[in-house]
Parts: structure tokens; sequence; C-alpha cells
């Protein structure tokens, strides 16, 4: 696992998901997550516990909750609802909405960026824009042209068309890849007490309340993911520069499971030079494209 200060995309808000009021509540949630539809059926299993979207649990709050299937590796992220007495409402499902996305739009449209170690910047996970280490890392000693290691990039970003067969890739219940420790982190509105800087948060907070919900989470498919925490689609993943070399070894169809991006993420209110920095999906992304970090 490497420190991922991938997280450098001005994603901002300090929630922690153990700082919860309404204890009854969420034990109650939490017994039912419990025996949650998914977990324990079909080889799912969850370690990583449950993320809420706000710190006062009531009727209304999310939950969520990562899995993992040990059968093939792959994850998913669960949002359910809460309701008065504890009870759940399943709300989406991340792999299989991923899933049925690249199946309708293909992996071209998926936003995937990485970290360019010789410029020193941000840039698209697609083979002309990766550096050539990058593209070493996904090259075999047998391969007679780039094509394969092209393939091998094509299946990482999600296509399923090589899958199995003699000379396939691995297969997977879903592209997203297994979630095992990495705690999911909630952003949303800015919750800092305006006393902490009462001379120019106050407006900060004030002009993002509107701003979209984002679930943040580190998967051992190699990717820090980012989704839209209210309908669970993914808005953006990134590949570290550190799991290159490994990145490999999860095409193949004799793959052992290794841990990639396996940590929790953290996110918290920034104040810059500049002033506060906003974390709407609107004002992160290009940002990420231009200064995202790794080691």
């Amino acid at each position: 696992m490497t420190r991922n200060t991938c997280l450098n995309l001005y994603v901002v808000s300090a929630i922690s998901a153990g700082v919860l009021s309404g204890v009854g509540m969420v034990f109650a949630a939490a017994l039912n997550l419990s025996q949650a539809p998914f977990v324990g059926q079909a080889g799912y299993r969850s370690a990583a516990g449950v993320t809420a979207s706000s710190r006062t649990v009531r009727a209304g709050t999310r939950l969520y909750q990562t899995l993992f299937d040990a059968n093939d590796w792959h994850g998913d992220v669960v949002a359910y609802g809460l309701d008065e007495a504890g009870g759940l409402t399943l709300a989406w499902r991340a792999g299989p909405l991923l899933q049925q996305i690249l199946a309708a739009n293909g992996h071209q449209r998926r936003q995937i960026l990485t970290y360019h170690a010789t410029t020193r910047r941000g840039v698209p996970f697609v083979w002309n824009e990766l550096s050539d280490g990058q593209r070493d890392a996904l090259r075999e000693p047998h391969d007679i042209d780039d094509q394969a290691a092209i393939d091998r990039l094509t299946y990482l970003r999600g296509d399923p068309s090589r899958e199995g067969g003699p000379d396939g890739f691995r297969q997977r219940g879903t592209p997203l890849g297994d979630l095992v420790h990495s705690r999911p982190v909630f952003i949303g509105a800015p919750g800092l007490p305006e006393m902490i800087d009462p001379h120019t948060y106050p407006a900060f907070r004030s002009a993002q309340t509107g701003r979209a919900p984002m679930l943040v989470v580190g998967g051992n498919d190699g990717f820090v993911h980012v989704f839209n925490a209210a309908t669970g689609q993914e808005l953006m993943a990134y590949a570290p520069n550190a799991v290159f070399p490994h990145l490999i070894d999860s095409t193949k169809p004799a793959y052992a499971h290794r841990y990639y991006v396996d940590g929790s993420p953290t996110a918290a209110d920034v104040q810059a030079a500049s002033g506060w920095r906003p974390g709407s999906s609107a004002d992160w992304a290009p940002a990420a494209a231009a200064s995202t970090r790794s080691t």
C-alpha cells in the first residue's frame, strides 16, 4: 500500500464517520448491515466498516459499505437509506452500475488519471500519455510489439472483451476491484465550525453548501475511486505512479491477490494561500489533472 498523497485534489470537508450521534440507530443499522443482502452471499465480505453521510445519524441518512469477493477479487460499494427504526433500503451499488456504464459507453468515456513522474503532472490513464517507465511496466518480455501492453491497459480501464479464454485476462465480476481495508470518506458541504477562521471561512462555507456529495475510497484494482454519493456513478479514478510495477499482475488469470491502494483516504477543508478551496466536482477535477501528486 502506498501513501496516497494522490488525494491532493482539493476535495474538502472534515467528516469523520466515527463522530456520530444517534448511537441506538447506528447500532440497529450496523446489525442490519451485518445481515445485508450482499454480505455473506456470492462470496461478498466487508472489512472496512461503514461510513455515514452526516455526523448526526437520523432517518434519511445514507450509510455506505465497501465489499470484496475473494473468489475473483472484485468489489463493490453499496449505499443504503436509513429509516427511523434503523432499517435499511438499498439505494445503489457502484460495481454493477460501473459495469452497466462501461457496457453502454465504453471505457473511453471513463475519466481515469495518473501521475507522470517526468513531467510531474497529472495525466490521463491512456497509453500515449503515460511515461516510458509506466509503459514498460505494462510490457512482458515475450511481447512482440506494444499491442499486448495496450490491451492490458484497456483491461485495467474496465474493458471486459479480453477476459477469459486460453490467452485472455483474468475474469472478474465487475471492473471495480476489491475494497478491503479502505474505509470510504464522504465529502459533502463544509462542516468545520465558523470560529476556525471567522474572517473568511463563513463566506466559503455558505458558498459551498450546495456542492455535490462525493465518496472517495481506495481499491485493490490500483485506483482511488471518487463516486457521486447520491447516485453511485464513478466521477473519476486515479492510479498512483507507485502501483505501476505491479498492475500487470492483476491482469493475469493466475493472479495472487495483492494490496494496491488499500488504505483509507483523508479529506479536509484546505486553506491555501489564495483562500479556502472548494471541493465540488466542477472545481477539483481540473485541479487534479494539473497538480496530482503520488509517492
